[in-house]
Protein backbone atom coordinates (compact mmCIF):
# COMPACT_ATOMS: atom_id res chain seq x y z
CA UNK A 1 0.00 0.00 0.00
CA UNK A 2 1.54 3.30 -1.07
CA UNK A 3 -0.63 5.76 0.83
CA UNK A 4 -3.08 6.08 3.69
CA UNK A 5 -2.80 4.03 6.87
CA UNK A 6 -0.26 1.22 6.58
CA UNK A 7 -0.14 -1.77 8.96
CA UNK A 8 3.29 -2.36 10.47
CA UNK A 9 4.66 -4.69 13.10
CA UNK A 10 4.48 -1.84 15.58
CA UNK A 11 0.77 -1.13 14.98
CA UNK A 12 -1.23 1.15 12.66
CA UNK A 13 0.98 4.06 11.61
CA UNK A 14 0.27 6.77 9.10
CA UNK A 15 1.76 6.29 5.65
CA UNK A 16 3.67 9.18 4.01
CA UNK A 17 0.65 10.90 2.47
CA UNK A 18 -1.51 10.54 5.56
CA UNK A 19 1.34 11.80 7.73
CA UNK A 20 1.63 14.95 5.59
CA UNK A 21 -2.12 15.50 5.92
CA UNK A 22 -1.94 15.12 9.69
CA UNK A 23 0.99 17.52 9.95
CA UNK A 24 -0.76 20.14 7.83
CA UNK A 25 -4.04 19.68 9.72
CA UNK A 26 -2.14 20.30 12.98
CA UNK A 27 -0.71 23.56 11.60
CA UNK A 28 -4.12 24.73 10.40
CA UNK A 29 -5.68 23.85 13.73
CA UNK A 30 -3.32 26.43 15.24
CA UNK A 31 -3.53 29.12 12.54
CA UNK A 32 -7.34 29.28 12.45
CA UNK A 33 -7.27 30.78 15.95
CA UNK A 34 -4.76 33.49 15.12
CA UNK A 35 -6.10 37.06 15.42
CA UNK A 36 -7.31 38.54 12.10
CA UNK A 37 -4.40 41.01 12.02
CA UNK A 38 -1.84 38.18 12.13
CA UNK A 39 -3.68 36.19 9.44
CA UNK A 40 -3.74 39.26 7.15
CA UNK A 41 -0.04 39.88 7.74
CA UNK A 42 0.78 36.29 6.78
CA UNK A 43 -1.47 36.58 3.72
CA UNK A 44 0.38 39.69 2.58
CA UNK A 45 3.74 37.97 2.99
CA UNK A 46 2.63 34.98 0.92
CA UNK A 47 0.94 37.26 -1.62
CA UNK A 48 4.23 39.04 -2.32
CA UNK A 49 5.85 35.69 -3.08
CA UNK A 50 3.01 34.69 -5.43
CA UNK A 51 3.10 38.01 -7.29
CA UNK A 52 6.86 37.86 -7.81
CA UNK A 53 6.63 34.23 -8.99
CA UNK A 54 3.76 35.03 -11.37
CA UNK A 55 5.45 38.06 -12.90
CA UNK A 56 8.70 36.27 -13.63
CA UNK A 57 7.51 32.76 -14.57
CA UNK A 58 3.95 33.14 -15.96
CA UNK A 59 3.93 34.88 -19.37
CA UNK A 60 0.35 36.14 -19.00
CA UNK A 61 1.28 38.21 -15.94
CA UNK A 62 4.53 39.69 -17.26
CA UNK A 63 2.92 43.02 -18.11
CA UNK A 64 -0.09 42.88 -15.76
CA UNK A 65 1.87 42.84 -12.50
CA UNK A 66 4.27 45.66 -11.65
CA UNK A 67 7.82 44.66 -10.84
CA UNK A 68 8.24 44.36 -7.09
CA UNK A 69 10.56 43.17 -4.40
CA UNK A 70 8.93 40.21 -2.58
CA UNK A 71 10.59 41.43 0.61
CA UNK A 72 8.93 44.86 0.36
CA UNK A 73 5.74 45.66 2.31
CA UNK A 74 2.42 45.05 0.56
CA UNK A 75 1.19 48.19 -1.23
CA UNK A 76 -2.67 48.28 -1.34
CA UNK A 77 -2.72 50.98 -4.05
CA UNK A 78 -0.51 48.96 -6.41
CA UNK A 79 -2.62 45.89 -5.63
CA UNK A 80 -5.83 47.67 -6.67
CA UNK A 81 -4.25 48.58 -10.02
CA UNK A 82 -3.78 44.92 -11.00
CA UNK A 83 -6.59 44.13 -13.49
CA UNK A 84 -9.34 41.71 -12.51
CA UNK A 85 -8.91 38.28 -14.11
CA UNK A 86 -12.04 37.14 -15.98
CA UNK A 87 -13.31 33.70 -16.95
CA UNK A 88 -12.71 34.60 -20.57
CA UNK A 89 -9.07 35.43 -19.73
CA UNK A 90 -8.69 31.91 -18.35
CA UNK A 91 -10.32 30.30 -21.38
CA UNK A 92 -8.30 32.20 -23.98
CA UNK A 93 -4.91 32.13 -22.26
CA UNK A 94 -4.63 28.66 -20.75
CA UNK A 95 -1.11 28.02 -22.05
CA UNK A 96 0.33 31.42 -21.14
CA UNK A 97 -1.15 31.18 -17.62
CA UNK A 98 0.94 28.10 -16.84
CA UNK A 99 4.13 28.78 -14.89
CA UNK A 100 7.40 27.96 -16.63
CA UNK A 101 9.10 27.20 -13.32
CA UNK A 102 6.87 25.45 -10.78
CA UNK A 103 8.86 24.88 -7.55
CA UNK A 104 9.90 21.18 -7.48
CA UNK A 105 8.89 20.90 -3.83
CA UNK A 106 5.24 21.45 -4.84
CA UNK A 107 5.15 18.07 -6.61
CA UNK A 108 3.73 17.13 -9.98
CA UNK A 109 1.36 19.35 -11.98
CA UNK A 110 -2.02 18.21 -13.26
CA UNK A 111 -5.15 19.72 -14.80
CA UNK A 112 -8.50 20.33 -13.14
CA UNK A 113 -11.63 21.60 -14.89
CA UNK A 114 -14.80 23.29 -13.70
CA UNK A 115 -18.20 21.65 -14.19
CA UNK A 116 -19.15 24.26 -16.77
CA UNK A 117 -22.44 25.18 -15.06
CA UNK A 118 -22.20 28.62 -16.69
CA UNK A 119 -21.80 27.02 -20.12
CA UNK A 120 -18.14 28.13 -20.13
CA UNK A 121 -15.96 25.51 -18.38
CA UNK A 122 -12.40 26.43 -17.49
CA UNK A 123 -9.23 24.39 -17.00
CA UNK A 124 -6.32 25.29 -14.74
CA UNK A 125 -3.23 23.49 -13.49
CA UNK A 126 -2.58 22.71 -9.84
CA UNK A 127 0.19 20.96 -7.95
CA UNK A 128 0.22 18.02 -5.56
CA UNK A 129 0.72 20.52 -2.74
CA UNK A 130 -2.47 22.41 -3.63
CA UNK A 131 -4.38 19.11 -3.76
CA UNK A 132 -3.10 18.28 -0.29
CA UNK A 133 -4.18 21.68 1.04
CA UNK A 134 -7.73 21.24 -0.26
CA UNK A 135 -8.00 17.74 1.18
CA UNK A 136 -7.23 19.14 4.60
CA UNK A 137 -9.33 22.29 4.23
CA UNK A 138 -12.46 20.20 3.56
CA UNK A 139 -12.39 19.20 7.22
CA UNK A 140 -13.40 22.70 8.24
CA UNK A 141 -16.85 24.21 8.61
CA UNK A 142 -18.51 26.02 5.70
CA UNK A 143 -18.42 29.80 5.27
CA UNK A 144 -15.14 30.31 7.10
CA UNK A 145 -12.77 31.54 4.39
CA UNK A 146 -9.70 29.33 4.05
CA UNK A 147 -7.53 32.38 4.61
CA UNK A 148 -4.23 30.49 4.72
CA UNK A 149 -4.78 29.44 1.10
CA UNK A 150 -6.95 32.17 -0.46
CA UNK A 151 -7.24 35.93 -0.45
CA UNK A 152 -10.94 36.74 -0.89
CA UNK A 153 -12.11 40.21 -1.91
CA UNK A 154 -15.80 41.13 -2.01
CA UNK A 155 -16.02 44.33 -4.06
CA UNK A 156 -18.79 46.80 -4.82
CA UNK A 157 -19.46 48.28 -8.27
CA UNK A 158 -16.68 50.85 -7.82
CA UNK A 159 -14.14 48.16 -6.91
CA UNK A 160 -14.03 49.13 -3.22
CA UNK A 161 -14.26 46.46 -0.48
CA UNK A 162 -17.78 45.76 0.81
CA UNK A 163 -18.62 46.08 4.48
CA UNK A 164 -20.41 43.37 6.48
CA UNK A 165 -23.82 42.63 4.98
CA UNK A 166 -23.14 44.49 1.71
CA UNK A 167 -23.42 42.47 -1.50
CA UNK A 168 -20.49 42.46 -3.90
CA UNK A 169 -18.69 40.35 -6.49
CA UNK A 170 -16.26 37.73 -5.22
CA UNK A 171 -12.65 38.09 -6.39
CA UNK A 172 -10.18 35.35 -5.48
CA UNK A 173 -6.38 35.16 -5.35
CA UNK A 174 -4.74 31.79 -4.77
CA UNK A 175 -1.79 31.96 -2.38
CA UNK A 176 -0.16 28.57 -2.99
CA UNK A 177 -0.92 27.52 -6.58
CA UNK A 178 2.40 28.23 -8.28
CA UNK A 179 1.36 26.26 -11.39
CA UNK A 180 -1.50 28.52 -12.55
CA UNK A 181 -1.63 31.46 -10.13
CA UNK A 182 -5.06 33.06 -10.14
CA UNK A 183 -4.61 36.72 -9.24
CA UNK A 184 -7.75 38.78 -8.60
CA UNK A 185 -9.96 36.25 -10.41
CA UNK A 186 -13.63 37.27 -10.66
CA UNK A 187 -15.41 33.94 -10.09
CA UNK A 188 -18.79 35.33 -11.20
CA UNK A 189 -20.49 34.98 -7.80
CA UNK A 190 -21.88 37.60 -5.46
CA UNK A 191 -21.68 37.31 -1.68
CA UNK A 192 -21.89 39.30 1.54
CA UNK A 193 -18.95 39.49 3.97
CA UNK A 194 -19.78 38.89 7.61
CA UNK A 195 -18.60 40.15 10.96
CA UNK A 196 -15.95 38.13 12.86
CA UNK A 197 -17.36 34.76 13.92
CA UNK A 198 -18.23 34.41 17.63
CA UNK A 199 -16.47 31.01 17.60
CA UNK A 200 -13.21 32.94 18.05
CA UNK A 201 -11.52 31.96 14.79
CA UNK A 202 -9.64 34.77 13.11
CA UNK A 203 -10.61 33.52 9.65
CA UNK A 204 -12.67 35.83 7.46
CA UNK A 205 -16.39 35.05 7.27
CA UNK A 206 -18.81 34.99 4.33
CA UNK A 207 -22.27 35.70 5.71
CA UNK A 208 -24.21 34.75 2.62
CA UNK A 209 -23.45 33.41 -0.86
CA UNK A 210 -25.92 35.05 -3.21
CA UNK A 211 -25.21 33.38 -6.55
CA UNK A 212 -24.10 34.09 -10.07
CA UNK A 213 -23.83 37.56 -11.59
CA UNK A 214 -26.18 36.49 -14.38
CA UNK A 215 -29.00 36.35 -11.82
CA UNK A 216 -29.07 40.00 -10.81
CA UNK A 217 -31.96 42.39 -11.14
CA UNK A 218 -31.59 44.63 -14.20
CA UNK A 219 -32.61 48.21 -13.42
CA UNK A 220 -34.26 50.51 -15.93
CA UNK A 221 -31.01 52.49 -16.25
CA UNK A 222 -29.11 49.32 -17.20
CA UNK A 223 -27.33 48.84 -13.87
CA UNK A 224 -27.54 45.55 -11.99
CA UNK A 225 -28.60 45.01 -8.41
CA UNK A 226 -28.77 42.01 -6.09
CA UNK A 227 -32.23 42.06 -4.45
CA UNK A 228 -32.52 41.19 -0.78
CA UNK A 229 -35.97 40.15 0.44
CA UNK A 230 -35.29 39.74 4.19
CA UNK A 231 -36.75 36.25 4.36
CA UNK A 232 -37.19 36.40 8.13
CA UNK A 233 -39.67 39.22 7.61
CA UNK A 234 -41.33 37.35 4.72
CA UNK A 235 -42.00 34.33 6.94
CA UNK A 236 -43.54 36.56 9.61
CA UNK A 237 -45.93 38.06 7.05
CA UNK A 238 -47.40 34.78 5.79
CA UNK A 239 -47.01 30.96 6.00
CA UNK A 240 -44.61 30.69 3.05
CA UNK A 241 -42.59 27.50 2.63
CA UNK A 242 -40.49 28.66 -0.32
CA UNK A 243 -40.13 31.84 -2.35
CA UNK A 244 -38.39 32.66 -5.59
CA UNK A 245 -38.33 36.06 -7.29
CA UNK A 246 -38.09 36.12 -11.09
CA UNK A 247 -37.60 39.18 -13.27
CA UNK A 248 -39.74 38.22 -16.27
CA UNK A 249 -39.77 41.70 -17.84
CA UNK A 250 -37.74 44.84 -17.25
CA UNK A 251 -40.55 46.34 -15.17
CA UNK A 252 -42.13 43.15 -13.77
CA UNK A 253 -41.13 40.88 -10.92
CA UNK A 254 -42.91 37.55 -10.51
CA UNK A 255 -42.93 36.12 -6.98
CA UNK A 256 -43.29 32.33 -7.05
CA UNK A 257 -44.66 30.96 -3.81
CA UNK A 258 -45.02 27.55 -2.19
CA UNK A 259 -47.40 28.07 0.77
CA UNK A 260 -48.93 26.11 3.62
CA UNK A 261 -52.35 27.57 2.81
CA UNK A 262 -53.77 30.24 0.49
CA UNK A 263 -52.77 33.74 1.61
CA UNK A 264 -55.36 36.29 2.61
CA UNK A 265 -55.64 39.52 0.65
CA UNK A 266 -54.14 41.34 3.62
CA UNK A 267 -51.13 39.00 3.64
CA UNK A 268 -50.70 39.38 -0.11
CA UNK A 269 -50.77 43.17 0.16
CA UNK A 270 -48.26 43.14 3.03
CA UNK A 271 -45.94 40.82 1.11
CA UNK A 272 -46.05 42.97 -2.05
CA UNK A 273 -45.43 46.11 0.01
CA UNK A 274 -42.45 44.51 1.78
CA UNK A 275 -40.85 43.30 -1.46
CA UNK A 276 -41.40 46.63 -3.19
CA UNK A 277 -39.79 48.50 -0.30
CA UNK A 278 -36.59 46.45 -0.79
CA UNK A 279 -36.24 47.27 -4.51
CA UNK A 280 -34.35 50.27 -5.91
CA UNK A 281 -36.76 50.55 -8.88
CA UNK A 282 -40.53 50.69 -8.97
CA UNK A 283 -41.60 47.36 -10.48
CA UNK A 284 -44.93 45.65 -10.96
CA UNK A 285 -45.01 42.75 -8.50
CA UNK A 286 -47.12 39.72 -9.38
CA UNK A 287 -47.71 36.77 -7.02
CA UNK A 288 -47.84 33.30 -8.53
CA UNK A 289 -48.65 30.19 -6.51
CA UNK A 290 -46.85 26.97 -7.50
CA UNK A 291 -46.62 23.44 -6.14
CA UNK A 292 -42.83 23.42 -6.13
CA UNK A 293 -39.90 25.50 -7.31
CA UNK A 294 -37.40 23.44 -9.32
CA UNK A 295 -33.67 23.69 -8.75
CA UNK A 296 -31.27 24.89 -11.41
CA UNK A 297 -29.47 22.53 -13.80
CA UNK A 298 -26.55 22.57 -11.35
CA UNK A 299 -28.85 21.36 -8.54
CA UNK A 300 -28.95 24.69 -6.69
CA UNK A 301 -31.98 26.57 -5.41
CA UNK A 302 -31.84 30.16 -6.64
CA UNK A 303 -33.75 32.71 -4.59
CA UNK A 304 -33.70 35.18 -7.47
CA UNK A 305 -33.53 34.53 -11.23
CA UNK A 306 -33.34 36.99 -14.09
CA UNK A 307 -35.26 35.66 -17.09
CA UNK A 308 -34.71 38.64 -19.39
CA UNK A 309 -33.24 37.82 -22.82
CA UNK A 310 -29.43 37.88 -22.77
Amino acid sequence: MSEGWEPTRRGALAGPDAARQLALAFQLEQSQWWPPELIKARQRTQLQQVLAHARHTVPFYADRIPDLDPRAPHDPERWQRIPILSRQDLQLNQASLLSRAVPPAHGSVHEVSSSGSTGRPITVHITDYVSLLWQVFTLREHYHVQSENLLIEILDQSGAPCGPGEAGRVVVTTLHNFATPLIRYDIGDYAQPGVPCPCGRGLAVIERILGRVRNMLVLTNGERYWPSMNLNRVHRIAPILQLQSAQVRLNELEIRLVVRRPLTRLEESALIEHIGANLPDRLEIVLRYVGEIPRSAAGKFEQFVCELPA
